[in-house]
């Protein structure tokens, strides 16, 4: 197990495989009626964990539930792995004690690292519908429909061939919806938070109880399906470009409405290219991540080798959400690295005047 990294790099490396083990178990169904084999991920994850905790006499889980329920409980302090200093936030949690879903954190964990995979998977299926857009302007169409349309009625096709426009984004994009996993359906129904259009949990009353998003309160409105009535792109697809989505529309109308016009760069997830007004080329990414030390890896490798300023615009709501996210982020990032981050109500102020963000 010496591998010759400091102990909390290890922990780090091992805690984002229990991440992708547990988002692998949430494929499946819920966590307490598994049958035995558990997915293979689960299983090598499990015993690299027992072996941890064995050469540090710790006290091993007992089991792939015993592994999960570690992680319904906040971070600090309930288990046996050294991370590094401000790895997560405060009272993060990588599973929903309410309804044992995976969090954002935890999907934020099975993307970190050049081994991450979930942000990946979804870059990969955008990569592969680029590649079946005939033109730009098609594939911008089906990015935006994607964005806008996390969930949508299974009846939505029939509506959507009554115009040509409609049906060309329609048949490019379908293959990426899909009916409700079991574990995403409750008694029949599906549930779909109003404030951010993700799936959710809701009570009797059509209050959200749980949304996938994490951000939105309990409480927020819901509307209730029959699960057969609707259809879902994948959860890479929903955390990791619909939610930042619903940002990078505002940031780019408010830069619209002020005579800038971004240019979508072709590949991965979504970048924007502008040109400031003293001739400095930026690339700009809206990302929507709960945690800064993960989001400062992420940007880092996405921006690595880019030649031009680069530019991470965030939801306000985030911000104010988490006093102090900025410095976390500028912590984790490498030194000589810069990038800028941005509040979203501020990107338009930046192109402006760049020097503030010099």
């Amino acid at each position: 197990m010496n591998t010759g990294k400091p102990a909390e790099i290890q922990g780090a490396e091992l805690l984002c495989g229990i991440a992708r083990s547990l988002i692998a178990l949430g494929k499946e169904r819920n966590i307490a009626s598994y049958s035995l084999p558990y997915p293979r991920l689960a299983q090598l994850t499990l015993d690299r964990v027992v072996l941890h905790c064995a050469l540090h006499r710790k006290e091993p889980p007992t089991g792939v539930p015993g592994l999960a329920e570690w992680w319904e409980r906040s971070a600090e302090g309930n288990h046996p792995l050294p991370l590094p200093a401000g790895f997560l936030k405060d009272g993060s949690r990588l599973l929903d004690p309410g309804t044992g879903k995976a969090t954002r954190t935890c999907a934020e964990l099975a993307s970190y690292g050049p081994y991450g995979t979930l942000d990946r998977d979804a870059a990969d299926l955008l990569d592969g519908l680029e590649a079946a857009c005939k033109h730009p302007e098609l594939f911008e169409r089906c990015r935006t429909f994607l964005i806008a349309r996390p969930v949508i009625d299974a009846e939505a096709p029939i509506e959507m061939a009554r115009t040509h426009a409609a049906l060309t984004v329609w048949r490019r994009v379908r293959h990426l919806y899909a009916p409700p996993a079991d574990h995403e359906v409750v008694r029949g129904k599906v549930a779909v938070c109003a404030g951010c259009g993700l799936p959710a949990r809701a009570d009797e009353g059509e209050r959200t109880t749980w949304c996938e998003s994490g951000r939105c309160t309990v409480g927020t409105a819901a509307s209730v399906h029959p699960a057969d009535r609707k259809l879902l792109l994948p959860y890479s697809l929903r955390l990791f470009l619909s939610l930042p989505g619903a940002t990078e529309t505002r940031v780019v109308a408010g830069l619209r409405s002020r005579g800038i016009f971004p240019e979508l760069v072709s590949g991965g997830l979504g970048a924007y290219g502008f040109t400031d007004p003293v001739g400095v080329k930026w690339v700009m990414r809206v990302l929507d991540r709960e945690e800064p030390a993960l989001l400062a890896d992420r940007a880092t490798r996405l921006f690595a080798q880019e030649p031009h300023r680069s530019l991470v615009a965030l939801p306000d709501e985030l911000l104010h959400r988490t006093p102090g996210y900025r410095d976390a982020f500028q912590r984790h990032v490498p030194p000589g690295v810069r990038i800028s981050l941005v509040p979203e109500g501020r990107v338009a102020d930046v192109w402006e005047n760049p020097a503030q963000e010099s």
